[in-house]
């Protein structure tokens, strides 16, 4: 069995992803037994952004994007530990290793899915980031090389995404190549969603190769 964790993105519900989540349970249950569970995060963000400061530096200079990618924001240590404590409980009382868990997030959950990853004392399965940004490279940088080596990510972006330029996607691949990751980056023409069907079939093929130990 795999357990998949989703984390919603900013100013968001659980709820939104319960479609999603039972698509993939349909897909990926005639090849292997799935879970997902979907966390909901006080006030519907996992950590305060002040969103037009984001944009300014998303959306206008590389300088600009590269400072915003290299800061921890804050907040983002916070919700790490309670991403790691919600790991620890799912470990405890689902009876599910680490190693068969994958951390999913969209926008700002695929950013802390990442992060939490990355900061697990042992490895995940698997992460799926959907949307997702960079954040405090070197310190991704890091722990990535220390204990995440061959880490499986799957990476969903739209190349006409308004919020999350698109160019980002590939500066996340490279610096968790660069750093011992297998990573798969599924592009598509949309905005800042999940994409078209196939992405649902693409997710869950992942889902249902991903190995497990």
């Amino acid at each position: 069995e795999v357990v998949l964790l989703f984390l919603h993105g900013y100013q968001a519900t659980a709820d939104e992803l319960v479609p999603l989540a039972h698509a993939l349970e349909r897909v990926v249950s005639p090849h292997r037994a799935i879970q997902v569970l979907l966390p909901q995060a006080p006030g519907g963000c996992w950590w305060s952004i002040e969103w037009w400061s984001y944009l300014a530096q998303m959306f206008s200079s590389e300088a600009s994007q590269a400072k915003f990618i290299r800061a921890t924001p804050a907040g983002v240590p916070e919700a790490r530990v309670k991403i790691l404590e919600l790991l620890a409980a799912v470990e405890a009382h689902a009876r599910v290793p680490r190693s068969r868990i994958v951390l999913a997030g969209f926008s700002q959950g695929a950013m802390l899915a990442l992060d939490a990853t990355l900061a697990s004392d042992e490895r995940l399965a698997a992460v799926i980031a959907v949307r997702g940004v960079l954040c405090a490279v070197e310190e991704w940088a890091r722990r990535r090389a220390r204990r995440h080596r061959g880490l499986r990510v799957l990476q969903i972006h739209g190349m006409a995404d308004p919020m999350v330029p698109f160019d980002t996607a590939h500066w996340m691949r490279e610096l968790l190549e660069k750093n011992g990751a297998r990573v798969t980056l599924l592009p598509h023409a949309g905005g800042h969603s999940f994409g078209p069907p196939q992405m649902i079939v693409s997710c869950a093929s992942f889902l249902s190769s991903v190995p497990l130990s």
